[in-house]
């Protein structure tokens, strides 16, 4: 038996996939360019403006259950 991955967190959306895969290709990009700081603030930025969406979405994901409870 499979899970849906929308059944088992209903947060994460378009705007998390979209902003994921942005991280996964400056991750890339970061190793393929051997490490330079550069590479590295752009990942850092881009990794935590994924970390701010998740947990916003996460938050007003689970205030909207709450409420319904």
């Amino acid at each position: 038996m499979e899970i849906d991955k929308d059944d088992r967190n209903g947060w994460f959306d378009q705007e998390c996939a979209k902003i994921t895969e942005e991280k996964n290709r400056k991750h890339r990009s970061m190793i393929q360019r051997h490490f330079t700081r550069a590479a590295r603030e752009e990942y850092s930025e881009v990794r935590r403006k994924e970390i701010r969406t998740h947990k916003k979405n996460k938050k007003e994901y689970y205030e909207k259950q709450l409420e319904w409870i």
